[in-house]
């Protein structure tokens, strides 16, 4: 199990900011006014995830005007998992997000396609140990992502109540399917459901190479019945018997051919053939020499290249230094002294130094935090470019390498040749040797037939093996889907059984009327008083109830759940202060004696003194409608 640790959130802008406290393990309460900004904060957590906010987006009807408003603004998040720290930053204007800890910096982009398959939810679902699985359903498939998740950890304020999962970002009937909510629920607290999933997407896929396979297999007896029925349907061993048969033959009309040319003088005299061969040699000596320099010059421009790899690697690291040297130490401000590298106040339009410069004159030699990554990103997709051209040389010199090697047998065969002519070949030209000529081009040809008849012979019996070891393989994903379907029903009934304990445990106390409490065991959701009861108020205190039991269950059992909830404002559909104010205590019910609620973090956003008494320390910050959330920035510039 991988825990999720906030420790602060960030927002920065050309015209507003924001920079929170340091948050803790445990319960931490913002708290505020309506309008003041506890939903802009929530928000700013999920979207600095690489969730989808609609309101941080332009709408004629509803949208956030400081951030749609404001300029190169971004939100940067420090977290922890597993006690590693990490730093993300996502602009608003940007579908990557940007990754800096100890020893790693990388962009990774926010949605998939077919050239960025590895995105920033694959990063983080490994770094929390959560597999990434495809859901099917039907003919389609879904891959699971943190924003899928983050359904059951992120207890938003314009989901109504009685939805228990928050709304997926692109809701659809695909993302919203009951196949999709069960497969969040399992993954996140059955931990053989991982393996589950990942088996049928296995299985699957072997389903799918098996309708290849057969389809090849169709199609390509389709095409070679002709050649099949030429060949009487022999299988590869008969068709070679044959080929070594009517090999013997050609040998013994080669030796026979070769007997009458011994028996009979040229009619062309052996000078002229022997210069016609020099002549022929000479000419593919020249070539070869032209090859061999073509050659020596892409070696020189190879060697050229991959030392400018080597240099840019350089800066490629160089740069990663300096940024995670940046994040530390914050070195590129245009207001740090060169010298002593202390905070300076200088005037307007002037230099450190006194004279006069305007500002943009003045900040041009700084780069911001996202240039940085901008020229970061330049320097890799050089050396992506690089690679690219170094494989085209790499190629090129192959090329070169078999026309060498082409010539060079040319060459000596040539070479052969003429050495055999000086001695003084003789040839015949009668009719004898027409008709054995003949006889040698048929049997080629008849040999050359069954060579391709074997290669297609050969390639119908590895698709009849590749359709024998897939359909052991489709039994073999079949038989591991069903062991570990067995095996996550079995370890589910567990998890139900925990569940339901803790759940009513917690609604009893949440409401004066609650006598059952219990979750389907088809779809997981909750089911009160037998399914009686219709409260609208009730449906807050039911779905907290919910969220607050995965977390008591990601403390006292192994499961995936990141023991991580951010709640928004749950005060809504009409909830009574005093009833919303007990809910909310109930948070000292998570937990038991072994695992305590310090070993998670609670992130809550509530109104003004909609919290218990005794969670008064545990508020970071209190917003009014005068002091709300994003402050408006002021430069100081000096005096």
């Amino acid at each position: 199990m991988s825990n999720l640790l906030i420790k602060q959130v960030k927002y920065i802008g050309n015209d507003y900011i924001y920079e929170s406290p340091i948050l803790s393990s445990g319960i931490n309460i913002l708290e505020g006014e309506n309008g003041s900004g506890k939903t802009t904060f929530s928000s700013l957590i999920y979207f600095g995830f690489g969730g989808n906010v609609k309101w941080f987006k332009e709408d004629k009807n509803d949208d956030h005007q400081q951030i749609i408003k404001d300029n190169s603004n971004y939100v940067e998040l420090t977290f922890l998992i597993s006690d590693i720290s990490y730093t993300v930053t996502r602009y608003f204007y940007s579908y990557d997000i940007h990754i800096i800890s100890q020893n790693e910096v990388k962009t990774l982009p926010i949605n998939r396609s077919p050239k960025k398959d590895f995105t920033f939810s694959d990063w983080i679902l490994n770094k929390l140990n959560i597999k990434v699985v495809d859901i099917y359903q039907g003919s389609e498939y879904y891959k699971i992502n943190f924003y899928d998740l983050a359904r059951l950890f992120y207890y938003d304020q314009t989901t109504s109540p009685d939805r228990i999962y928050k709304r997926p970002d692109n809701e659809n009937y695909v993302s919203d399917s009951s196949i999709i909510k069960k497969a969040i629920f399992e993954i996140l607290t059955g931990n053989s459901f991982g393996d589950y999933y990942q088996a049928i997407a296995d299985y699957r896929k072997v389903l799918e190479e098996k309708a290849t396979i057969k389809a090849l297999i169709q199609n390509f007896e389709s095409l070679n019945i002709s050649e099949s029925l030429e060949f009487e349907g022999k299988n590869s061993y008969n068709l070679n018997k044959d080929l070594n048969e009517l090999s013997s033959q050609l040998r013994r009309l080669e030796d026979y051919r070769e007997s009458i040319n011994s028996n009979e003088n040229s009619t062309k005299s052996n000078t002229e053939i022997i210069s016609s061969k020099r002549r022929e040699y000479s000419n593919y000596e020249e070539k070869l020499i032209d090859l061999k320099k073509a050659k020596a010059s892409i070696l020189l421009d190879y060697r050229k290249v991959k030392r400018l790899k080597s240099d840019l690697i350089l800066e490629v690291t160089h740069m990663t230094k300096i940024i995670i040297a940046n994040e530390k130490l914050n070195l590129f401000s245009p207001d740090t002294c060169p010298y002593c590298l202390q905070k300076s106040v200088r005037e307007e339009n002037k230099c450190i130094c006194g004279n006069t410069v305007t500002d943009e004159q003045y900040q041009k030699f700084f780069y911001t935090k996202e240039e940085y990554f901008n020229i970061l990103k330049s320097k890799q997709k050089n050396i992506e470019t690089i690679d690219n051209a170094l494989d085209s040389y790499k190629n090129e010199i192959l090329k070169k390498n078999d026309l060498i090697a082409q010539l060079d047998y040319k060459l000596n065969d040539l070479k052969s040749q003429i050495n055999y002519l000086v001695k003084g070949r003789r040839i015949v030209k009668n009719l004898e040797l027409k008709e054995v000529n003949d006889k040698v081009f048929s049997i080629e040809k008849s040999i050359s037939n069954l060579r391709q008849q074997i290669k297609i012979e050969q390639k119908r019996e590895q698709l009849e093996k590749d359709k024998t070891s897939i359909d052991q393989r489709v039994e073999a994903r079949k038989r591991d889907m069903e062991l570990l379907k067995l095996e996550a029903s079995k370890n589910m009934d567990d998890i139900i059984i925990s569940f339901n304990k803790k759940y009513y445990s917690l609604m009893e106390k949440a409401l004066f009327d609650c006598t059952s409490a219990r979750i389907s065991p088809d779809d997981y959701m909750p089911i009160i008083n037998s399914g009686s009861y219709k409260e609208a108020s009730s449906n807050v205190s039911k779905r907290l109830m919910y969220f607050y039991t995965l977390l008591h269950l990601s403390l006292t059992l192994d499961i995936k759940f990141p023991s991580f909830l951010l709640i928004d404002t749950p005060e809504n559909i009409g909830i009574d202060d005093a009833d919303l104010i007990n809910a909310i205590s109930l948070i000292d019910e998570i937990g038991n004696n072994k695992s305590s609620m310090n070993e998670s973090q609670i992130i809550l956003t509530t109104g003004l003194q909609k919290y218990p008494e005794k969670f008064k320390n545990k508020v970071f910050d209190r917003i009014t409608k005068q002091n709300k959330l994003l402050k408006r920035r002021v430069f100081d510039i000096g005096s």
